[in-house]
Parts: C-alpha cells; structure tokens; sequence
C-alpha cells in the first residue's frame, strides 16, 4: 500500500480566499461598514471646519481689499441736533421773559454776557519729550500712484483668490473620499485573509470528519503558514492518526489470522470455518482500502 507524507502543505492561493462565505463575508462587512461609518463622521466634522475656514480666509480678503487706498469710504452718519437745555428752576420755560417785563418781552431770547480774551500776548510752548517713550519710527509714505492702483489691483485679484481656497476645500474633499476608498478596501481584503485563516483550519476539519463518516482514514496533513486554531487542529490530527492506527492494527491482524487458516488448511476441513474465512476477507479489503 503507497503512503503519501504526511507533512505536504498547500499554498493560499486568491481562488480559495471564500472557503467560508457566510462567516467570512458577515464578519469581514460588519467590520468594514462600522469603519465606514467612522470615517464618514470624521469626513463630515474635518469638511465642516474646512468650509468655516474657507468663509474665514474670504471675509479676511475681502476686508484687506476694504482697508487699502482707494477703496470706498464709509457713509457718514449726520449727527442729530441736540435737544435744547432744560429751563433752570424759576425761569420761565420757552425763553419767555421775566416777571417785571411786559408782554414786549415774549418770545425775545434771554441776553446772555459774552466773554472776550486776548491770546495776542500768549506763546505756544510745545510739551516735554517723554525719555522713556519709544523714538517714532519713520514709515515711508508710498507712491501716489501705487496707493491709487493698490485697491484696485486687488479687487482684481479677489476672484483668483477666491478660487483657489474653493479649490483647496475641494482638495480635503476629495483626498477624504480617496482615503476612505483605499482604507474599505484594504479592510475588505485584509478581512478576508483573515478570516480565512480560521476557516481554512475548520474547513480541513470538516472534511476529514465527513471521510470518517464514510470509513475512509486519509492522512491528515499540515495546516498552511499563518493560519489559525494550531492546537485545536494539533489535537484533532493525533486523535485521527489514534484511529488510523488502529484500523491498521486491525489489518495486520486479520492478515496473520488468515494467513494460518490457509497455512493449516482449515476452510478445506469445515464449511463453517470456510465462510467465516471469506467474511474476514471481506472485512480486510474493507479496512484496506479505507486506508488511502
């Protein structure tokens, strides 16, 4: 009878990644869509801040273009009139005139003493200069040509602006969606690999327990690189090499049985013994060809 050895290996291969759909598949989109469901949070916080910072950036270069020479000044609010003073205690109000005047004085405003001085003799004496106060510094006044095409310039080149922050939010919004694209499938894949490296190991199982359903005692071989439940399958290989030896124990046996009925002739003396010889016979092919 050809043995085989008992340590062949297959190699992985990308044909066999699903050997289990159902559990692969359930737990490698479970995983995959609470990701999903993560990035898009953070996609939607970090593109709310862009957007809030993009309405920044343009207001700031609306308001430089505002604070430049040239732009447009602001409407000047006319100041109301102020409410004439309120009459002091006693005096007549609506500037009538006093008591001991005659019907004449109504109407006529009260005098009021005018007060005249000289500043013709009086000099300007200019303050002190402050030691500890900084010296100004000179700022060198531009060109009045450039302060008048300084506004104007850069209203000009508001829109230019104004689009490239549009296209930088654009940029966030697409390398987001690229790095939620690439991190689904790389989960996706990675996911199944692993998963298959447990479903591998239960697979062999499986099958090698359907072959003993069936009298069949094939060599069990060894699990692939990197997969998973080691001492469980470790555990499984001895108990299924225990049976395989003892079918072969088995053989052995009914082989020497047979081979001293046939040396003493005993299935020629006896009928009986002659058609228990061909059960036993029966029975060793059996075991024989479980033994693959």
């Amino acid at each position: 009878m050809a043995t085989r050895p008992a340590n062949r290996t297959y190699k992985r291969t990308w044909k066999n990644l699903l050997i289990n759909k159902r559990y692969q598949l359930r737990f490698t989109l479970f995983m995959v869509g609470l990701s999903a469901i993560l990035m898009g949070l953070l996609g939607w916080w970090v593109m709310t801040v862009a957007a809030r910072a993009t309405t920044l950036a343009v207001n700031n270069t609306l308001s430089a273009c505002q604070d430049l020479p040239g732009s447009t000044p602001a409407t000047a609010v006319e100041p109301e009139p102020a409410a004439p003073p309120a009459p002091a205690p006693g005096e007549p109000a609506g500037g009538e005139g006093t008591a001991g005047e005659g019907a004449a004085g109504e109407g006529r405003p009260r005098p009021r003493p005018v007060v005249t001085i000289d500043d013709s003799g009086m000099k300007d004496v200019p303050p002190a200069p402050d030691s500890t106060a900084p010296a100004p510094v000179a700022t060198p006044a531009a060109p009045p040509e450039a302060e008048a095409g300084s506004y104007e310039r850069c209203v000009a080149a508001l829109p230019g602006k104004v689009k490239g922050l549009e296209a930088r939010e654009r940029l966030i919004f697409w390398v987001l969606v690229g790095a939620g694209v690439l991190i689904t499938l790389g989960l996706l894949a990675y996911g199944i690999k692993m998963t298959h490296r447990v479903a591998g190991p239960l697979y062999k199982v499986t099958l090698y327990m359907a072959k003993l359903r069936g009298g069949v005692y094939d060599v069990v071989y060894n699990l692939r690189k990197g997969d998973q439940l080691v001492g469980f399958y470790e555990h499984f290989k001895s108990a299924h090499a225990g049976m395989r030896t003892m079918q072969e124990e088995d053989v052995a046996r009914l082989r020497q049985v047979l081979a001293a009925a046939d040396q003493g002739g005993l299935a020629a003396r006896s009928p009986a013994v002659a058609a228990a010889a061909e059960e036993l016979r029966a029975v060793l092919d059996e075991k024989e060809k479980s033994l693959v």
